[in-house]
């Protein structure tokens, strides 16, 4: 009898015992599965809320680019910006070259028109270029000016890029980010485009913008949360990744790889 009732209470241990296993598991198994399932689509919101913000950014860049481009290539169309060129063009070559009163003449006049589009349109410098590469008026008159951007130190610039670019194809370009040394190395873009007499070129007009000008649209955290950024890079000569914009936790790290 004692012998037949712990068997039964065996039993019915045993059935409790199958009965939890058999109602835990596929709970087990559908909780597992939510589980996945949950952490998949935040990832997917997560990614999707990422490539809208870097999308978002880029159009203001791109719209910011071309709209250089655009009020660029305007100017260059100025009548009073080719006779500019063409006066400073000869007094540079004049006797006494960039140090006459003829040039610091014309020199005077240029700034007094470009100063206000360098004002108007936030660019950081404004050239003027000839057909054979020399640059005949800066702004800024840093390390570049008076050099000739096919033979001299410079030759192998983004700048030199652009000049050889809007001369060669007659076209308005816009260059590539990159380390500048006249401009304390910073990264620079040149927007080029050609000036035109008769329909031939005689030169380039050049407006340079640094990055500076871009890290508000960069840097901006709308859209990242509290602790999230956005950080611009780009390949080195090596292939490995070079922050160009400043780290929010680690700022040290700017301009490393």
């Amino acid at each position: 009898m004692i012998k037949s009732l712990f068997t039964k209470r065996s039993l019915m241990h045993r059935l409790i015992i199958g009965f939890l296993i058999t109602a835990i598991l596929p709970l087990t198994g559908f909780a597992l599965f939510n589980l996945h399932n949950f952490e998949q689509v935040l990832t997917n919101t997560i990614l999707s809320n990422m490539e809208f913000v870097a999308d978002r950014k880029a159009f203001k860049i791109n719209h910011y680019i071309e709209d250089s481009r655009t009020q660029l290539h305007a100017l260059s169309h100025v009548p009073d910006v080719t006779l500019l060129f063409d006066e400073l063009k000869t007094n540079y070559y004049a006797k006494g070259g960039i140090h006459s009163a003829a040039y610091l003449k014309s020199d005077l006049k240029a700034r007094t028109v470009l100063n206000q589009i360098i004002d108007h349109y936030n660019y950081y410098d404004l050239f003027l270029i000839d057909e054979s590469g020399e640059i005949i008026f800066s702004l800024k008159k840093e390390a570049d000016f008076a050099t000739n951007l096919q033979t001299g130190r410079f030759k192998n610039t983004g700048l030199a890029d652009g000049f050889h670019e809007s001369m060669d194809f007659l076209i308005t370009e816009f260059s590539a980010f990159s380390d500048y040394e006249p401009t304390e190395s910073k990264l620079s873009a040149f927007t080029t485009v050609p000036l035109l007499k008769s329909g031939l070129p005689i030169g380039v007009l050049v407006a340079q913008t640094n990055l500076d000008d871009y890290l508000p649209i960069i840097l901006d955290k709308s859209g990242l949360g509290e602790t999230g950024e956005s950080i611009l890079a780009k390949l080195s000569e090596t292939g490995m990744p070079v922050f160009v914009t400043p780290l929010r936790y680690k700022p040290r790290l700017r301009r490393k790889s």
